[in-house]
């Protein structure tokens, strides 16, 4: 990558493709893991960053400013159904929380409505679960033979959940048109605001 810096415009224009073309966000997975009373089926909360669009040209300048980030991110060509009359399009996906973070910090302050606070609660989210100590599994204790998994777990905290919660609600049609809408609100009376202020001093 040539240690290449990614420049104000393309941050800007990273931003807005992924504000106008992508896919920013937190889902629930069920994955194996160990609980208390050694229980070993676990939701797993997971983060994206997905661009997708029917132009490669547009998914490959998006990974090619990924990359001045330090980010590779994962490129295909989802397989479409037999006999459909959808369009062929690609991706770009980031879904580990390193990377994630890196294009977020650089990103942020171009981004947006909805989009602007779902990124602040991941980034938010991504500090809580680095900062997790984790504790013992307790799938080792007395001895315990078979499959067992890391020696060490993160359960999720009240916080962690509550911020899923948040960003999944503002990923629904419901969420983010009320935060589209709020911030529209917000924008205007700050707008008038400021006009009446040069009227008064005019």
């Amino acid at each position: 990558m040539d240690n290449q810096q990614a420049t104000d415009a393309e941050l800007g224009w990273l931003a807005g493709i992924i504000d106008g073309e992508g896919y920013l966000g937190m889902s629930v997975e069920a994955e194996h893991n160990y609980r208390e009373g050694h229980q070993t089926r676990q939701h797993s909360i997971k983060i994206e960053i997905k661009v997708t669009n029917c132009d490669p040209a547009i998914v490959v300048r998006t990974a090619e400013i990924m990359q001045k980030l330090g980010v590779n991110p994962y490129i295909r060509q989802p397989a479409m159904p037999k006999n459909t009359n959808h369009n062929v399009y690609f991706e770009a996906s980031i879904k580990r929380m390193a990377p994630v973070k890196r294009i977020l910090d650089a990103v942020l302050p171009y981004l947006v409505g909805s989009k602007l606070e779902r990124a602040s609660i991941i980034l938010q989210f991504i500090q809580l679960r680095t900062d997790n100590p984790g504790v013992a599994n307790p799938a080792y204790a007395d001895n315990a033979k078979g499959r067992r998994g890391p020696r060490t777990i993160k359960p999720y905290s009240e916080v962690e959940l509550a911020l899923a919660d948040r960003c999944r609600a503002l990923q629904s049609r419901k969420g983010a048109s009320e935060t589209t809408r709020a911030t529209g609100a917000a924008t205007l009376q700050t707008m008038k605001d400021r006009m009446a202020r040069l009227r008064e001093t005019s």
